[in-house]
């Protein structure tokens, strides 16, 4: 009998050990504290930009992710930031796009319920561009490999003291086939395009963070930015090319 108690005893210990370690597990996996539950992925005197860890969703399947991110507005420039909106967001990875879903307003201090009745002139679907913070940080908490390499900028054409254009020499995808590249272009500090590049046809056509569709194929104008990118295109085509022989 006392053999008997003793392992039904044992058994209740391991039972209760096991619904401890799954609570464990589960706590890291979906749960953490209000302290490291948003993570800062933009911030400036006037705007702090927060991404929720908590709710996080990814669909392996479909290579698509949702998530919450909270904007905040700075009172008097001070430190001190006021919670302002919630969006609520989804990356589709296969097309490598951002769509707004929902956001909510706060109202008095709390969030209102969610809508997608809300205002987007500039749409809801936006492309997403080498060296974007929250699209690495999403990738990385999903377990997913991130979606371009960490961009190296090589200013290839420069118009007045401000206007610079740069090419990302880390993101450049060939297509040896059909004898083309999509580059990656950041205009400034912070306006991004990206252009195919036809060397049979000798054009470039491109699109920025708003476009659905490529524009129609252009040849470059002499001595234009189109110009300057399309040639460094070209040299980096046939860099990689060469370095496959």
């Amino acid at each position: 009998m006392g053999t008997f108690a003793e392992c039904r005893n044992f058994f209740k210990l391991w039972i209760l050990l096991i619904i401890v370690l799954g609570s464990m597990m589960s706590a890291v996996v979906y749960a953490n504290d209000g302290s490291d539950r948003w993570m800062v992925f933009n911030q400036n005197s006037y705007w702090k930009m927060s991404l929720d860890t908590q709710t996080i969703k990814y669909d392996e399947e479909r290579d698509i992710v949702t998530y919450w991110t909270k904007y905040e507005r700075s009172v008097n420039r001070n430190g001190v930031y006021v919670s302002t909106q919630l969006n609520h967001e989804m990356i589709d990875f296969k097309n490598r796009t951002v769509t707004k879903i929902g956001e909510s307003k706060y109202i008095n201090g709390s969030p209102n319920a969610e809508t997608t009745d809300f205002e987007a002139p500039e749409g809801v679907t936006f492309n997403l561009f080498p060296g974007d913070t929250l699209t690495d940080m999403v990738s990385r908490i999903c377990g997913r490999q991130p979606l371009y390499a960490k961009p190296l900028w090589k200013v290839i054409y420069t118009q007045g003291q401000w206007d610079k254009y740069s090419i990302d020499l880390n993101n450049i995808e060939v297509d040896k086939l059909n004898h083309r590249a999509l580059v990656y272009v950041l205009i400034g500090n912070s306006n991004h395009c990206s252009y195919i590049c036809d060397f049979d046809k000798g054009t470039i056509s491109g699109r920025d963070a708003y476009d659905r569709y490529w524009g129609r194929e252009k040849i470059p104008v002499p001595e234009s930015y189109l110009e300057a990118v399309y040639n460094e295109a070209y040299r980096q085509y046939e860099a990689q090319l060469s370095r496959e022989i």
